[in-house]
């Protein structure tokens, strides 16, 4: 429960600061008429998301029958773009119109029909994201590998166990099941992956081979987190030997 309520935290979190980005490292100063636009757009998405809940508990039979047409993965689908181009038209994420689109999803009680529909989906179109996210890497522009970069690699590792470690014993877990949390962690942040997009150049190749090394040690920290979590817990019980292990 714990590693659920923050992955949701990273999920809100993410699409709000994909949002806020472009504004921050953009050359030109922000404008009045820029805040205006994201303010409606904000608007735009609570009104719908409102009409859209309301209409997803009061009437579950139609959206269920709706769900289980044979062309109901292509109006998901038309829904999802609907949303992500009403957060293009404001200035705001495409990531973020599809979150809304998911939270108005999530009042349905019976998630078999929408599961059946959207895993398809996910799976269709997660490999053609990465081979789009492998693309846009160029090494002909030179490969930077300094002291920055292997510095973000070990903060970015370890930043994500501090958070578990600490996250998970505030929240009850013993000291071993807050490290093996910090060590699943290691993988996530898929969300960084789209920050290339608001780079070019150098720093696109920078940001996107650190992603790919760090999801590399992400990968292997989380197969064996389980028996790193152990060993971590007795280095630390060694350089504490005056102090009891509280399981």
């Amino acid at each position: 429960m714990f590693k659920l309520a923050l992955l949701i935290f990273e999920d809100m979190f993410a699409p709000l600061l994909l949002t806020i980005a472009p504004f921050i490292i953009q050359d030109e100063p922000i404008s009045f008429s820029d805040i205006g636009k994201v303010f409606v757009g904000f608007l735009v998405f609570g009104i719908l998301l409102f009409l859209g809940i309301k209409f997803v508990t009061r009437h579950p039979r139609t959206v269920k029958h709706l769900l289980r047409q044979d062309d109901a993965s292509i109006g998901l689908i038309g829904l999802i773009l609907f949303f992500a181009g009403i957060g293009m038209v404001f200035g705001l994420s495409e990531i973020l119109g599809a979150f809304i689109a998911g939270i108005m999803l999530a009042g349905i009680h019976d998630i078999r029909p929408l599961k059946r529909l959207t895993v398809p989906v996910r799976d269709l179109f997660l490999p053609i994201f990465f081979i789009s996210f492998g693309i846009s890497i160029n090494l002909e522009q030179g490969v930077i590998i300094n002291t920055l970069f292997f510095v973000l690699i070990v903060w970015g590792v370890l930043s994500k166990w501090i958070v578990g470690r600490i996250g998970g014993r505030m929240y009850g877990l013993s000291r071993v099941q807050a490290n093996e949390a910090g060590f699943s962690l290691a993988p996530r942040g898929e969300f960084s992956i789209l920050f290339t997009a608001l780079s070019n150049g150098a720093i696109n190749l920078f940001v996107g081979l650190y992603i790919f090394v760090s999801a590399i040690i992400g990968i292997v920290l989380f197969r064996f987190s389980e028996r790193l979590a152990e060993k971590t817990e007795q280095t630390i019980e060694k350089m504490r030997p005056n102090q009891k292990k509280d399981d």
